[in-house]
C-alpha cells in the first residue's frame, strides 16, 4: 500500500474513531452524572489523570519501538527486524508489569497526597489499583500493535478503538444499571481492552507483520541500546507534554476540591476532542516522514512536512474559534445546566490549541 494510502486510510479512520470518541463522550458523562454525584464524577477524573503520570514508565519507548522497527521492516526476515520486535515485546511487557505493580502498591499514598476526602479514600485507593492494572495491560498489548503503527496501517488501531468504545459504553451503561456505580468504569475499561487486544493480534498477523518462523532472532542489547536512547529523548518531549496537559485536575482538587474538579473535566471536553480532530493530520503522517527519512527522500520530507504544518496551523485556528464561540451553549444543553464556566476560558483554551498544534508538529518533526 502506497504512502498517500496509507495516510488517506489513516486519517479517514482517525476521524471515524474521533467521531466514535465524541458520541462515547456525549453519552457517557450525561449518564455518569445521572448515576453519580458530581464529587464520584471528579473522582473518577482525578484518577484517571493520575494515572496518566503512572503511563510515564513508557520511557518513551512506545514512540522509540516504532521508530526502532521502520529502520528494520524492508528486511522483514533478515533477523534484525525479528530482534526488534522480541526486544521491544519484552520491555513492554515488563513495563506493564511495573504499572500495575506501582499502582496497586501506592493507591493509599496516592490517596494522601491528592488529599481525597476520608469518605472517598477507599474507594479511590481500589479504582486507582484497577485503573493501574488496565493501563498496565494496555502497554503488554504494545507487543503485538506496533509492528501495524511501524507499517504505517493505522487503521487497525482506529478499528480496535471504535470497538472498545462501542463496547464500553454498553458494559457502563449495563454497569450504572445494576448499581456498580464508579466500578462500572472499571469493568467498561476491562471489556473494551479484551476486544482491542483480540483485534490487534489478529490483523498484525493476518497482515504477516511479524517475522516467519525461524527468523525471529533473539533479544539483542544493541537493539536495546537504540531503544532506550531514543525513547531517553522522546520521554523528555512525552514528560513536558504530561505536565502541560494532565496536571490540571490534580492542583484544581487539592485547591478548589472535587466539584471544581469536575467542572474543570467537564467544560474543557469539548476541546480535547477538537485538538485530536486537528492532531490526527500530523500524527497520521509521522510513519511516513519517519520512512522518508530512513530511506534518505530529505527533500520529500521537507516538502511534506511543510504542507502538512500549513493545514494544521490553518485548522487549529478555524476549529479552535468555532469551539471557544460554541462551548457555552453546548454545555448548557449537554449537562443541562449543571455544569459552566466563564466565557473567558473558553477564549484562553482556543489561544491555547492554536499554540499547543503547532508546536507539536515540530516537536514532533523532532521526535522523528
Amino acid at each position: 500500500m502506497s504512502r498517500i494510502r496509507n495516510l488517506v486510510s489513516g486519517v479517514s479512520s482517525s476521524y471515524l474513531a474521533l467521531a466514535s470518541n465524541i458520541v462515547y463522550t456525549m453519552g457517557s458523562i450525561p449518564v455518569a452524572l445521572h448515576y453519580l454525584s458530581k464529587e464520584e464524577f471528579g473522582l473518577w477524573a482525578l484518577i484517571s489523570q493520575l494515572a496518566g503520570y503512572l503511563a510515564l514508565i513508557d520511557l518513551g519507548m512506545g514512540s522509540s519501538a516504532a521508530r526502532i522497527l521502520i529502520d528494520y521492516k524492508d528486511d522483514r526476515d533478515g533477523g534484525r527486524y525479528g530482534s526488534a520486535v522480541v526486544t521491544s515485546g519484552l520491555v513492554f511487557i515488563t513495563q506493564g508489569t511495573l504499572i500495575g505493580g506501582f499502582g496497586c502498591l501506592l493507591s493509599p499514598f496516592v490517596a494522601l497526597l491528592a488529599q481525597v476526602s476520608p469518605q472517598f479514600s477507599h474507594l479511590f485507593g481500589n479504582l486507582f489499583a484497577f485503573q493501574s492494572i488496565l493501563l498496565g495491560l494496555g502497554f503488554v498489548v504494545r507487543a503485538v500493535s506496533t509492528p501495524a503503527v511501524a507499517h504505517q496501517r493505522y487503521y487497525v488501531g482506529n478499528l480496535a478503538l471504535m470497538v472498545q468504545l462501542l463496547v464500553s459504553f454498553a458494559v457502563l451503561w449495563i454497569g450504572f444499571s445494576m448499581h456498580l456505580k464508579l466500578y462500572s468504569m472499571v469493568l467498561a475499561g476491562l471489556l473494551g481492552f479484551l476486544c482491542s487486544a483480540t483485534i490487534h493480534t489478529i490483523a498484525v498477523i493476518k497482515m504477516g507483520f511479524l517475522p516467519s518462523r525461524g527468523c525471529w532472532g533473539k533479544p539483542d542489547r544493541r537493539i536495546f541500546r537504540e531503544l532506550f536512547l531514543y525513547g531517553k529523548d522522546v520521554f523528555l518531549l512525552s514528560l513536558g507534554w504530561q505536565l502541560l496537559n494532565a496536571s490540571q485536575v490534580v492542583v484544581i482538587t487539592r485547591v478548589m476540591g472535587l466539584d471544581a474538579a469536575a467542572t474543570w473535566s467537564v467544560c474543557t471536553k469539548i476541546f480535547t476532542l477538537a485538538q485530536q480532530l486537528v492532531w490526527r493530520i500530523y500524527d497520521m503522517s509521522v510513519g511516513a516522514f519517519t520512512e522518508m527519512l530512513v530511506r534518505g527522500e530529505n527533500d520529500r520530507l521537507s516538502k511534506r512536512f511543510r504542507e502538512t504544518l500549513v493545514l494544521t496551523a490553518s485548522l487549529s485556528i478555524f476549529v479552535a474559534a468555532t469551539v471557544a464561540l460554541c462551548n457555552a451553549s453546548f454545555l448548557s444543553l449537554w449537562t443541562h445546566g449543571r455544569i459552566s464556566w466563564s466565557p473567558l476560558n473558553d477564549m484562553l483554551l482556543g489561544v491555547l490549541m492554536v499554540v499547543y498544534s503547532v508546536n507539536r508538529c515540530h516537536g514532533g518533526l523532532f521526535g522523528v
